[in-house]
């Protein structure tokens, strides 16, 4: 009789966390167009934003994988980004930051939607945040899922620098003003 017992409390804790997983499954957002606004998409990938979150889905597998967090300084103080995001293939490069209240975090990422494996994950912090922000304003991704990016340096408390000033590249003894005259 103990068997017996022993027994139905395995199988009711087993329905007990085949119900659970059935539930979080249907809470997890699809691949469906439907589900929240695209971000970005190909034939075979799907980046999306629904809330706060962004997620990443590949087609075929149809399995969805969340890529992080997106919202304003005006909603927690700080900015928490998603972007610029890139897609090839089953692949999806983008950059991640956190900025606000003196800190400043950012990584590059790129991951396979098919089956969620992160293949680069490079930190990219900044180590003068207080001062200087550094943002990924572009980004390139190609099939092998290397990563080139474009950064833009924003002063946050001190005034940002003037552009340096383009000289000319004239040949030597030649200057404005003077003019060559050719010999006869």
């Amino acid at each position: 009789m103990h068997h017996v017992v022993l027994a139905n409390g395995v199988l009711l804790a087993g329905a007990v966390m085949l119900a659970g997983t059935a539930a979080a499954e249907a809470k997890r957002p699809t691949c469906s167009e439907r589900g929240g606004s695209t971000v970005v998409r190909s034939p075979s990938v799907r980046v999306f934003k629904k809330g706060d979150d962004v997620y990443g889905c590949h087609r075929g597998p149809r399995k969805v994988f969340r890529l992080g967090t997106d919202f304003s300084p005006e909603t927690a103080g700080a900015e928490v980004g998603v972007r610029p995001v890139r897609v090839v293939g089953p692949l999806v490069g983008y950059s991640y930051f956190i900025r606000g209240r003196g800190a400043s975090r950012q990584s590059l990422r790129v991951r396979d939607l098919r089956d969620g494996r992160t293949l680069r994950l490079i930190d990219y912090s900044d180590p003068e945040a207080a001062t200087v922000s550094r943002r990924v304003t572009d980004l390139e991704l190609s099939s092998t899922g290397s990563l080139a990016w474009i950064v833009a340096y924003v002063s946050s408390t001190v005034r940002a620098r003037p552009p340096p000033v383009m000289k000319s590249a004239e040949p030597k003894g030649h200057s404005e003003g003077h003019r060559s005259e050719p010999m006869s």
